[in-house]
C-alpha cells in the first residue's frame, strides 16, 4: 500500500486486514471440521440404515 495522506488509515487497512485474515484462516478450519464432522455423521447414518435393512431381511429367512 502506498502513502495516503492518512498514514493512521492506512494503518488502520493493514491491521484491519490482518484481523481479516486470521479470521478467514479460523472460519476455514472451523468449516472444513464440519464438513469433515457431516461427512461422518452421513456415513454412520448409512450404516444404520444399511443394518436395520439387513436384519429385516434376516428376519423374513
Amino acid at each position: 500500500m502506498g502513502l495516503t495522506t492518512f498514514p493512521a488509515l492506512e494503518w488502520l487497512n493493514l491491521t484491519s486486514c490482518a484481523w481479516n485474515n486470521r479470521h478467514a484462516v479460523r472460519w476455514k478450519r472451523r468449516t472444513h471440521l464440519h464438513s469433515l464432522m457431516l461427512e461422518l455423521i452421513r456415513i454412520l447414518e448409512f450404516r444404520k440404515q444399511r443394518d436395520k435393512r439387513s436384519r429385516c431381511s434376516r428376519s423374513r429367512l
